[in-house]
């Protein structure tokens, strides 16, 4: 794969040519030549998509209390939606649609249909979950914290370094 060349290089090993290639999946995210997000976000949604009705009717159908279905939303929508999540760079338009899941999802839960007229922070409030892109900036600062501590994080003085063999 190559980004922004007019002529694609020619790369052998042995007698093999190596293909080029407009997109792979790596470690569960797919990378693509324009570094488009779309293509991951139509994957994540659509799995976590695939999560709903086996939740919807196995656990929801059951009169679970609204505090263990949001929790269960969490655990497994959530959770296949963001896989891999803190290194995205999202457009205000990828924003939007990650959040119109969300909510739709919500409101799927609580029996909240778009007759009823429940604004989306109402939704919000009775699920007593925060916006899905909290959760997504929740993501990257747990990465950021723990990175930007080793980045500019210091041995204590008083540690003793061993070398091998003493």
């Amino acid at each position: 794969m190559v980004q922004d060349v007019s002529n694609a290089p020619c790369i052998s090993i042995g007698d093999q040519t190596l293909e080029m290639v407009n997109d792979f999946t790596y470690l569960g995210s797919i990378i693509f030549n324009n570094l488009s997000l779309d293509a991951e976000l139509n994957t994540c949604i659509g799995k976590a998509a695939t999560a709903m009705p086996s939740l919807t009717n196995r656990a929801w159908n059951n009169n679970m209390p609204t505090k263990t279905m949001m929790r269960m939303y969490q655990a497994c929508a959530i959770s296949m939606l963001f896989y891999c999540s803190e290194t995205w760079t999202l457009y205000t338009r990828q924003e939007r649609r990650l959040n119109a899941f969300h909510l739709h999802n919500l409101r799927n839960i609580l029996g909240i249909t778009w007759q009823d007229r429940v604004l989306n922070k109402d939704v919000l409030a009775k699920a007593n979950l925060p916006r899905l892109l909290a959760h997504l900036s929740h993501r990257r600062l747990h990465k950021d914290i723990i990175y930007g501590e080793l980045l500019a994080g210091s041995r204590p003085t008083d540690v003793m370094v061993c070398a091998k063999g003493n």
